[in-house]
Formats: C-alpha cells, sequence, structure tokens
C-alpha cells in the first residue's frame, strides 16, 4: 500500500468518525427534543383541562348570580307592588333626546 492510499484511508477514518460523533449528537439532540415536547405537550394538556375545569365553574357561578338576580328582581317587584309606591318617570338614555312641547309663537326659550 502506498504512502498516499494510506494516508487518505486515515483521512477518511477521521471523517467518519467524526461524521458518528456528529450523529450521535444529532440523536441525542432529537432524543431530548422529543423529552421536551412531550412535557410540553402533558403541561399543556394540565392547563388545558384546568381551563376547562375554571370555565365550567365561573359558569355556574354565572348561573347562580343570575337565579340570585332573578329572585331579587321578583322580590323588588312585589315589594314596590305591596306598598303602591308610584313608579318613577323613566330617565332617558344616553344618546337619545328628551321629548319638548312646541314653543308656541309668543314664547320665549
Amino acid at each position: 500500500m502506498s504512502l498516499e492510499l494510506a494516508q487518505r484511508l486515515q483521512t477518511m477514518a477521521r471523517d467518519l468518525a467524526n461524521l458518528e460523533q456528529r450523529i450521535e449528537r444529532l440523536k441525542s439532540s432529537q432524543e431530548q427534543m422529543v423529552h421536551d415536547n412531550t412535557v410540553v405537550n402533558e403541561q399543556l394538556k394540565a392547563a388545558l383541562a384546568q381551563i376547562t375545569r375554571d370555565n365550567a365553574l365561573i359558569g355556574e357561578q354565572l348561573k347562580a348570580s343570575q337565579r340570585e338576580l332573578a329572585t331579587l328582581e321578583t322580590f323588588l317587584a312585589s315589594s314596590l307592588a305591596q306598598k303602591s309606591l308610584p313608579m318613577r318617570k323613566p330617565v332617558p338614555q344616553a344618546g337619545t333626546q328628551p321629548q319638548v312641547a312646541p314653543l308656541k309663537p309668543n314664547e320665549k326659550h
């Protein structure tokens, strides 16, 4: 075997060894990414489950508040009806104009 061929083979062997090391590092990185993705996926599932539970609880609290408000409205209406209190004039809503009677020809503002 010639010296040149031996040097080429030695260079190729080093290159192959370097490639094997790179491949192993890539495999290790890929395994770490798979692990990290699995962890993140589990965290997302747990967060979604918590959000779902929180939404259900808030929905129940909202329904309870609406029932309580309806009960209070019924009680207030009943109390007002029993006391025969005169009803107040409705207050105009924002952005609406109050009704004004037209002026007679000789009236001033």
